[in-house]
């Protein structure tokens, strides 16, 4: 019986550890997603943001480039992160 105990235990565990991981990840991209939207507008209204210059972009230039560099991720899941942050 305990041995079922630990098992169900791990399994609960390793659950949890994989919702971490995968909140890990969308936090790492949500992170990228504003650096870059930021690199873009220090570029567009040359004014510093960050202590380093930016990338060239438009509007639309953020998801474009978050797009190139996860192909696996959905264009929802992108725009989402910026839904989230027009509600903060």
């Amino acid at each position: 019986m305990k041995k079922h105990n630990q098992d169900a235990y791990v399994k609960v565990l390793e659950r949890r550890l994989a919702a971490t991981e995968d909140e890990n990840k969308l936090l790492k991209l949500k992170a990228e997603a504003f650096e870059t939207a930021i690199q873009i507008a220090e570029k567009q209204f040359q004014i510093p943001i960050l202590k380093k210059s930016g990338r060239i972009g438009g509007p639309n230039q953020t998801i474009n480039q978050l797009t190139r560099r996860y192909p696996l991720v959905g264009m929802d899941q992108l725009c989402g992160l910026f839904a989230d942050a027009a509600r903060a």
